[in-house]
């Protein structure tokens, strides 16, 4: 699976009544500076990011079981993120690289 890096992006749901929150949301990484791909910081899961409520990258349930950094799992395409909220997400999309897998 690809690495995540930042402004890859997972797709959350609607919840609510009306429906709202849903959308495509970009990931940017604060948890570390000195790992990249292609100048793009990696993503490490449990990263805050804006969505319609916060959310974190990845899940322990999901991400890297090789690859760490400081002791936390990388996010790879597919990997679900988490809400602080009722919603759900799809699974990251990683568009910003393509050669770097885990595995």
């Amino acid at each position: 699976m690809l690495i995540t890096v930042e402004g890859d992006y997972d797709t959350q749901d609607d919840c609510h009544d009306p429906p709202a929150g849903g959308g495509s949301y970009s990931i940017t990484v604060n948890m570390q500076n000195f790992v990249f791909i292609i100048g793009k910081p990696v993503v490490c899961m449990g990263e805050s990011f804006e969505a319609h409520e916060t959310a974190y990258a990845g899940d322990n349930s999901s991400c890297s079981q090789l690859i760490y950094i400081n002791g936390i799992p990388v996010c790879r395409a597919g990997d679900i993120s988490r809400s602080s909220s009722c919603h759900t997400f799809s699974g990251i999309t990683v568009q910003n690289q393509n050669f770097v897998y885990e595995g």
